[in-house]
C-alpha cells in the first residue's frame, strides 16, 4: 500500500482517502491530534462523501495498527519538539500526493487559487506557485489536481 499526504490533513491511497490526520492547538503551546483510518469497507459511507475511498486490509488487527501509528507518532512529536518542522520536511515531500502538480484549492473565504504546488511553507502552509508570484495558503482545500 502506497500511502500519500494530500495537504492539509488526508491520507490517500491510489487517490482515494483512507484516513485524516487533524491537530488543533489550544493556548500556544498544546496540541490535540487526531487520527481517523478506515478499516472496514462501508458502501454507504462512500455514498454519502461521494468520493471513492481506501480501506486498511484485515491482515493486521487494529489494535496492532494502532499502536503502530501511535509508535511512530510519539517519535515524530519527539523530533517535532527537538527541531521543528525541518526535521519531518523531508519525509512529508516524499509522501506529498500532488508535488508540482497543477492545483485548484478553495480557500476558507470561499475563493479559489490555482498554481503549481511547491511543498510546505516553514509553518506548515501550502506553497503554490501562482502567476502573481509565491502564495502561502494556510487553511483551504486542495479541489483538483493534475499534471504540470
Amino acid at each position: 500500500m502506497d500511502a500519500r499526504l494530500k495537504w492539509p490533513n488526508d491520507l490517500i491511497v491510489d487517490g482515494a482517502k483512507l484516513g485524516g490526520i487533524l491537530v488543533e492547538t489550544r493556548n500556544g503551546n498544546h496540541a490535540v491530534i487526531g487520527i481517523g483510518l478506515n478499516c472496514r469497507r462501508d458502501p454507504a459511507l462512500e455514498n454519502k462523501v461521494r468520493r471513492k475511498l481506501a480501506y486498511l486490509n484485515n491482515s493486521v488487527a487494529r489494535n496492532e495498527v494502532i499502536q503502530r501509528v501511535g509508535r511512530a507518532l510519539l517519535e515524530a512529536l519527539e523530533q517535532f519538539e527537538k527541531h521543528g518542522l525541518e526535521a519531518l520536511r523531508a519525509e512529508w515531500e516524499a509522501m506529498d500526493a500532488h508535488a508540482g502538480q497543477k492545483l485548484r484549492v478553495r480557500l476558507a473565504d470561499g475563493r479559489t487559487l490555482s498554481g503549481v504546488a511547491g511543498g510546505l511553507g516553514a509553518d506548515g502552509s501550502l506553497q503554490l506557485h501562482t502567476r502573481q508570484g509565491l502564495r502561502a495558503v494556510r487553511s483551504g482545500r486542495v479541489v483538483s489536481a493534475r499534471a504540470a
